[in-house]
């Protein structure tokens, strides 16, 4: 017998604290996003970013995936940051996984160059092997971003 693969991708992020001074758009368009409840996907006017044109972004917001596992998705306020914590499935979604990851780097607190946000795996991938996710800063003088902010 074949082993056949789908490549549902699991993604889940540790949770993501947002630095102080996020443009109010992005802000609400992750609270729409994910907390909208009853609002359809139609509705939402993306952020400019390559993230939002590829096939299935949406799905990295969803709340769904295979295994009813708690956290769910969520983008909620604690303390000073918003906070933000990614569990989905997304068909064939690698794509839209290291897209998020270029989307967010800008927006989350921070000072490393190199920081570890979550992993990632297919349907196929044997127990346990699973791909790390990395945002990667720009040096602050160069990108216009300060990551203390």
């Amino acid at each position: 017998r074949l082993k056949t693969m789908s490549f549902i991708y699991t993604f889940k992020t540790k949770e993501i604290t947002l630095r102080k001074g996020v443009p109010l758009a992005v802000i609400q368009f992750l609270d729409e996003a994910i907390n909208g409840k009853g609002k359809r996907w139609s509705d939402l006017t993306p952020p400019s970013h390559p993230f939002f044109e590829t096939e299935r972004w949406m799905s990295v917001f969803g709340q769904w995936h295979w295994i009813d596992t708690d956290p769910h998705t969520y983008f909620k306020k604690r303390g000073a940051h918003h906070r933000l914590y990614i569990h989905c499935d997304i068909n064939y979604g690698s794509e839209e996984i290291e897209q998020f990851a270029d989307w967010i780097t800008p927006f989350v607190a921070g000072h490393k160059p190199k920081e570890y946000i979550g992993w990632y795996k297919h349907d196929g991938s044997d127990y346990g092997e699973r791909n790390n996710v990395y945002i990667e800063r720009k040096n602050p003088e160069n990108s216009g971003h300060h990551p203390n902010l």
